[in-house]
């Protein structure tokens, strides 16, 4: 669980040794864990901030780059090609580092690719054509249905192959279906109620309803103009896992400080780090703090991010649009995309008063999916 104490900074030792009693969110997963120091007396590595994003290009039109990370992890980020007018498709999980950039090369293709991930966008070279686009929201119109989705595709001509859906928070909707050496794919629409169209390279659209419910989804969709039908069964790559968890306490002045402990496995993650005092009146608490401040530190004892008004952060509109901002300026916030590993949120007094804060830890994902 996540426990979070009001104590002597000095008097903290060392992280708790047995962390197998955490409770674990997801196969992207946190599990959040009872804080008992800042810094680990052991030497360890220390964990660093996730190089992640998603952008699609179109770019010219019908000639599709996507790339998609959310960790330097093996095995975390993808690459897709598609191309209407050449009827080409292509797939490059590419090596990424901590700096942002990446490489790899297609095993089907041989063609290379290139590129850097940076604050607010991502830039690519494929098959020695540079493109370049903005890092896509994570709370989009469809975040509801994002996610990557595997399972079969039924098509009675056919016969029963893997298919396998990636849907964004932002409308878009990559297909990838092989049936009997007969593949379809292509990249099209998802709009708030799920309604699906894609264009396919074959020259078909196909059409339907998306509605996913307790992380599996069935249903058909018709190809025009053929009239074909295929009923697909699929489950989404990422497990049901725990979204939040708070709790308030007492911060004090100096080292008196408020201290809340998670741990990301799994591969990297986004989450939402809020540290609330001023708004707690509205809830009935007495004395709340009036300026929380917000720091976060990594395994190895760095403050790796710190807030102390969260409008003030470069990415204030997208804390905002997640829906879980503070409602009052002078409370912290910090939207974060980390790597696996331990970290510790502290929340202290900017103005050097007293009084009851709330610190609270959203797993909030990527768009792609939470």
């Amino acid at each position: 669980m996540l426990n979070l104490i009001s104590k002597n900074k000095d008097a903290l030792k060392t992280w708790l040794a047995d962390l197998s009693s955490n409770i674990a969110i997801s196969s992207n997963v946190i599990r959040l864990a009872a804080v008992v120091s800042l810094v680990a007396s052991a030497a360890v590595t220390s964990a660093q901030i996730s190089p992640a994003g998603l952008t699609v290009i179109q770019s010219p039109a019908g000639v599709y780059y996507a790339l998609y990370c959310d960790s330097k992890q093996p095995n975390r980020a993808r690459f897709y090609y598609l191309n209407y007018g050449t009827q080409e498709f292509d797939v490059i999980a590419p090596n990424v580092s901590a700096s942002g950039a990446f490489s790899g090369t297609s095993q089907s293709t041989g063609r290379t690719l290139t590129g850097q991930i940076s604050s607010t966008s991502i830039s690519l070279t494929y098959n020695f054509v540079t493109k370049s686009g903005p890092k896509e929201s994570l709370y989009g119109p469809t975040l509801k249905y994002a996610g990557t989705w595997l399972g079969t595709s039924s098509d009675a001509n056919v016969g029963t192959g893997f298919a396998e859906f990636f849907v964004s928070s932002n409308d878009q909707c990559l297909v990838f279906a092989l049936q009997d050496f007969t593949s379809a794919i292509g990249i099209g629409t998802i709009d708030s109620n799920g309604n699906v169209v894609v264009p396919l390279l074959s020259g078909d659209t196909i059409s339907g309803n998306f509605a996913p419910a307790n992380g599996g989804a069935a249903g058909t969709l018709t190809h025009s103009p053929s009239g074909a039908v295929d009923t697909y069964e699929l489950t989404n790559a990422v497990t049901p896992r725990l979204f939040n968890i708070s709790t308030r306490g007492l911060v004090g002045t100096g080292d008196q400080v408020l201290i809340g402990g998670f741990i990301i496995s799994g591969g990297g993650k986004t989450v939402l780090i809020t540290a609330k005092g001023p708004s707690l009146a509205a809830f009935g608490v007495t004395n709340p703090v009036q300026n929380p401040r917000l720091d976060v530190y990594n395994m190895g004892g760095q403050v790796i991010a710190s807030n102390a008004n969260w409008k003030s952060n470069s990415n204030a509109a997208e804390i905002m649009a997640s829906g879980f901002a503070p409602s009052d300026d002078r409370e912290a916030a910090l939207q974060l995309d980390l790597e696996p590993g331990a970290y510790t949120a502290i929340v202290s007094s900017e103005d050097g008063t007293t009084g009851v804060g709330l610190v609270e830890v959203f797993g909030v994902g990527s768009a792609v999916g939470r």
